[in-house]
């Protein structure tokens, strides 16, 4: 949490240093590089090798020259002198645009380049400990991200709404990432549905059979599936079915979150498999063994957390291992990612009003048309330590089990 004036700024608990990167690695197409002012690379995260081509292994202690263009060079080493920022002081944040070498797109006779925007900082650096402060010989690293800008093409005629989109969402049904396509289905922007708990937006009739998928999706290898009814901002109905798989940190085999895809369905299929699911469930129910009550998800949830949190880091392939920063590979010699990625790479916070409008940070509601008003407060059973009290007790708390 950070206070602001009458403004409360929540960043989930799974976002620190490591995972705030790999999610904008992810989410902006970039990937993370740490280079001397020599112009020798440092660390490059594996994200390179999605977007450009190049393998890890290949650029880290070699010279930059390899993977930018050689007329970008100067621009490179202009980064390293002194700048003035608009408030006429010198500021160690940098943001510029180069080429970089795609050896997706090059062949044996031509190379192609990409137009990679650089955002990111100086930091003074003891060669004797591989970190920030400390004696020792001392050199300036740049540590930023590099986001590749892809042309959009458009094609000529496609003007159809997106009907497909994908989501993250916490083991306990908390959304933690929302695919912007999602916007011309449910009339939210993503981080209007960031926090909140997924059952905020699904029928009230629905809600016991997607308890029921969310439970086998924990449960299952083969993860789970279900249709039911979601509110769109203008409090109509649209059918979307939803493919949920457990997604498990792939060091650690620990679980990390519940990946879902979905995609709108006709009013008529979605009619035929919501009643097939409460069909089914109907069946289940009869089986006392059985359970999928929320407080049974949750009981399942923590035996899931702590599944595999003792589980050392796994030495990754020549000689790297695991960095905090992207959980990804680093190379040997210390913690060298203590990057502070810049505010123009973060994910957008939920800002929460306070006293009297509706969503605060100690009590909110979650209104559905019709039924159904979920209280959230600060006893509700999907409170984290150190999160937004944003996940509603109620959905599933009745079910059978």
């Amino acid at each position: 949490w950070e206070n602001s004036g009458n403004r409360t700024t929540w960043w989930p608990d799974y976002l620190d240093g490591g995972t705030l990167t790999l999610a904008a690695q992810e989410t902006m197409n970039c990937f993370v590089l740490i280079m001397t002012s020599q112009g020798n690379v440092v660390y490059v995260s594996d994200a390179v090798e999605s977007l450009l081509g190049h393998d890890q292994l290949n650029l880290v202690g070699r010279t930059i020259q390899t993977l930018v263009h050689p007329e970008e060079m100067p621009v490179l080493a202009a980064q390293f002198h002194l700048i003035i920022g608009p408030s006429g002081r010198q500021t160690l944040q940098r943001s510029f645009y180069t080429r970089m070498l795609n050896l997706r797109r090059s062949g044996t006779e031509h190379q192609q380049f990409e137009l990679v925007h650089i955002i990111g900082h100086l930091q003074d650096v003891s060669l004797a400990t591989g970190q920030s402060g400390g004696g020792g010989q001392r050199e300036t690293w740049l540590m930023c991200a590099c986001r590749v800008m892809s042309p959009l093409v458009e094609k000529e005629g496609s003007g159809s709404t997106y009907t497909e989109w994908v989501s993250h969402n916490a083991l306990d049904g908390k959304i933690l990432y929302m695919d912007a396509r999602s916007c011309q289905v449910t009339g939210y922007l993503p981080n209007e549905m960031v926090g909140r708990s997924t059952y905020c937006f699904i029928h009230q009739d629905d809600q016991e059979h997607v308890a029921f998928s969310h439970k086998q999706a924990l449960i299952n290898v083969g993860g789970s599936s279900s249709t039911y009814r979601m509110y769109r901002r203008s409090n109509d109905l649209v059918y979307v079915h939803t493919t949920t798989q457990l997604a498990r940190d792939k060091h650690s085999n620990k679980p990390k979150f519940l990946f879902c895809v979905n995609h709108v369905v006709d009013e008529q299929e979605g009619k035929l498999q919501v009643s097939r699911h409460q069909q089914d469930l109907m069946w289940d129910k009869s089986d006392p063994s059985i359970k999928y009550s929320m407080t049974d998800i949750e009981r399942t949830v923590k035996a899931l957390e702590a599944e595999g949190g003792n589980s050392p880091p796994v030495v990754s392939k020549g000689g790297m291992k695991m960095s905090k920063l992207t959980e990804s590979c680093s190379a040997d010699g210390g913690d060298l990612l203590s990057v502070n990625i810049p505010a123009l790479l973060r994910v957008p916070p939920l800002l929460f009003k306070t006293e009297k409008d509706q969503w605060s940070g100690t009590s909110s509601t979650c209104h559905q048309q019709g039924a159904m008003k979920s209280h959230f407060n600060t006893g509700g059973q999907y409170q984290h330590q150190g999160q937004a009290l944003v996940s509603s007790p109620l959905p599933g708390a009745g079910y059978g089990g």
